[in-house]
């Protein structure tokens, strides 16, 4: 089965439009307040030779927060009939597997990259509906869902990386706006130059980017793997 990018759009604005209001608790407690954290309080380098490690600490325990919103999300996404409270305890047992499977991928994805942009793209597109595979109930383990996710995507690469493509547009186009608020901040003193930090407006535009970006490419996750597959088992 190939994905229909007109019927996914379809079902996540469908999607966003019910449950929209249950994401806003975990993409703000698990996305925007860590977001904004960074960049009041980290200092961003200049370039990544130059960073320091607790610049990556930081940055890294911020993405682990931050997978705590996308399965929950995935989770409410899948299951409709789930409550908030409990979407958020099922994420407590899938935390430990969807980090490894995440890392998996990553690893995976980067040697393609290493090998040449095109086949680290095709092994993006092949593994990008692992977290959903898991999550789901379908697949067990650490390695099932990525077999799942290689399946299921079969046909749908070009479709897949089309998707990444635009969440990167948009939330470039997204960040203007945010140059535009630290601007306001340099002027009005909420940041300095010598800080190497956003000020608070602009960490608080940071921290809704974040919110909003990462809330959609979740459900687009989760969407795109309830259409390419037929599995609707509940969660345990």
């Amino acid at each position: 089965m190939t994905l229909s990018l007109d019927q996914l759009w379809r079902d996540t604005q469908a999607t966003m439009k019910a449950r929209g209001a249950d994401f806003v608790l975990p993409a703000a407690a698990f996305i925007f307040l860590p977001n904004v954290a960074l960049a009041l309080f980290v200092a961003q380098p200049e370039s990544v030779a130059e960073a320091e490690p607790t610049y990556f600490l930081w940055n890294g325990l911020a993405g682990f927060v931050g997978l705590l919103a996308t399965i929950a999300i995935i989770t409410m996404a899948l299951f409709p009939s789930l409550s908030v409270a409990a979407a958020i305890r099922r994420t407590g047992s899938l935390l430990v597997p969807a980090i490894v499977v995440g890392l998996l991928s990553a690893v995976a994805i980067g040697i393609g990259f290493l090998a040449f942009i095109l086949p680290g793209l095709f092994v993006f597109g092949r593994l990008w509906l692992a977290l959903p595979a898991l999550v789901s109930g379908s697949s067990e383990g650490f390695i099932e869902p990525l077999r799942d996710s290689w399946t299921v995507t079969k046909g749908s690469v070009l479709r897949a990386v089309f998707l990444i493509v635009v969440v990167v547009a948009a939330a470039i186009l997204l960040s203007i706006p945010v140059a535009v608020l630290s601007a306001v901040d340099m002027m009005v003193g909420f940041a300095t130059v010598e800080r190497q930090t956003l000020g608070l407006l602009g960490a608080i535009g940071t921290g809704l980017i974040s919110s909003a970006v990462g809330t959609y490419y979740a459900v687009l996750q989760a969407e795109a793997f309830r259409q390419l597959t037929t599995d609707r088992r509940p969660p345990a």
